[in-house]
Order: structure tokens, then sequence, then C-alpha cells
């Protein structure tokens, strides 16, 4: 039994990690005191986030708990324990930062007992509890205590705020310029072209045959308008690329011979 009692208390700490927004709270657990706060009625509070209580109490006078973080203690010495260390969730509430516990002891019959422990910043004040409410109405605890780890956590987030990062409009533009650079280099104008004159082709094909088959009443391959030009064309084509690739070109070098020099007088005709 105290073997499965270790395993417990070990996993329990393990799992909690106590991170918000990548900050690490774990150092808000104090391992020489619970964070303690008298109500002035007898009745005590003990809070110790980020970890198990290290006060020494009893429930049902079995053995200690390892799973609660807040409890409080009245003055007949009844225990109430608040939060279970396993169900604890941190939440960024911008001036503080919220400790939230569930205890999963009913309070009525669709709701249990939570526990809002909310931590503040604090230079100048020691690290302790400053306010304890508790409002059976809501069935909601309510702590409230100072600790110098909130201001740096407040700190790193007005860094962060600060640093300079890229606006997503800008981004936005960039993708805009993007899509206008790929726009321009598309050759939309020669694919419409194409298109244009290959749709034109196909018309004048099929309408050619139609009225040739219908009007003028022809048959056989002569159905295909111009089909002696259609026949011929493979044939110039042809012709064009030999003359274009094959033929010898115009020499550069004058056609003419240059005449031998001599006096007009000696000229005879």
């Amino acid at each position: 039994m105290k073997i499965l009692l270790v395993l417990f208390i070990t996993f329990t700490t393990l799992a909690n990690e106590c991170i918000l927004n990548g900050f690490n709270f774990s150092s808000i657990h104090s391992e020489i005191e619970d964070y303690s706060f008298s109500q002035g009625n007898g009745t005590f509070t003990y809070v110790n986030p980020c970890g198990r209580l290290l006060y020494n109490y009893t429930f049902n006078s079995t053995i200690p708990s390892p799973d609660y973080s807040v409890l409080t203690i009245s003055v007949d010495d009844k225990i109430d324990l608040m939060g279970l260390t396993s169900s604890e969730y941190l939440k960024d509430k911008k001036d503080y930062v919220e400790f939230k516990y569930n205890s999963y002891v009913n309070c009525s019959a669709t709701e249990t007992y939570e526990t809002k422990v909310k931590v503040y910043c604090s230079k100048d004040v020691n690290d302790s509890i400053f306010y304890v409410k508790y409002d059976d109405n809501d069935c909601e605890f309510e702590v409230k205590m100072y600790h110098s780890l909130v201001c740096k956590y407040i700190e790193s987030k007005q860094t962060s705020s600060t640093s300079p990062h890229p606006h997503p409009d800008d981004h936005d533009d960039d993708d805009d310029d993007d899509d206008d650079d790929d726009d321009v280099d598309f050759p939309i104008v020669g694919i419409i072209f194409l298109l244009i004159l290959f749709s034109g082709i196909c018309l004048y094909l099929v309408i050619g045959v139609i009225i040739n088959i219908l009007v003028f009443k022809k048959k056989g391959i002569a159905v295909i308008p111009n089909y002696v030009f259609w026949l011929s064309l493979p044939v110039l084509i042809k012709d064009g690329c030999t003359f274009i690739f094959c033929c010898k070109k115009p020499s550069p070098e004058p056609f003419y011979e240059e005449a031998p020099d001599q006096d007009f007088a000696d000229m005879q005709f």
C-alpha cells in the first residue's frame, strides 16, 4: 500500500507541469512551508500551487492525502479538502494568474466545489495570501495571494508583445504581389489566341462539311471545304521549311568586279 502511495505521489508530481504560455511556474511551489491564511474565526486556509500541500493533515483519521493543493481547517478541526492537485488548471487573467482546482465534492445535485487561487504580482510584499472568500451559493472558494514570480511572467509577456513581429497583412500583400507576378508571366493572351484560332478552324470545318453535304450534295472527301488545300498543306509546310533552312542565302560579298584604273582618254568606244 505504501509503495502504491509513493508511486501515486510521484506520478502526480510529474504529471503536473505547471506551465502557462511557455512560462514555468513550478518554483511557485514552496518546499519550506505552505502559504497559510487565518480568517479570524479560527479557520485556517493552506495553499501550495504547482504541487501537493506540505501540511501533514489526515483525512478521516487515516493516511495523509497526497493529492490536495488547497484545504481549510475550521475551529473544530474540521478539514475541508478544497482543491485536488491533479485537477490544477492555469489561466492567464492579464493582471494575475489563476490556479483553478476542483475538489470533486458535491456542492449541489449538479455542481462540485471549485477553488480559484488568484496570484497577483507584488515586488514590495512578501509572497503570501491576503484574501479568502467562500461563496456557498456559487459553490466557489476564492483565494488571493501575492507572488513575485507573477511579476516575471507579466514582464515576459510585455517583452514578447513589444518584440517585432511581421504583420499578417504584410504576408498577404507579398502573396498578392506573387500572384500578380504569376499573372504577368503566364501567357494568357497567347492561350486565348490559340483557343480562338483552333475553335474557328473547327467551326469552319464543321459548318463547311454540313453545307457541302446538305446543300451541294457532295460525298466522300469532297465534303471537306477546300479539301485540295488541306491535302496540299503538308507539302506546302515541307516546301517552306526546305526554303528557309536549306536554300543558299545571298552572299554578303559584292557581285560586281572593280574596273581597272586607266585614263578616260585611253578608253576606246
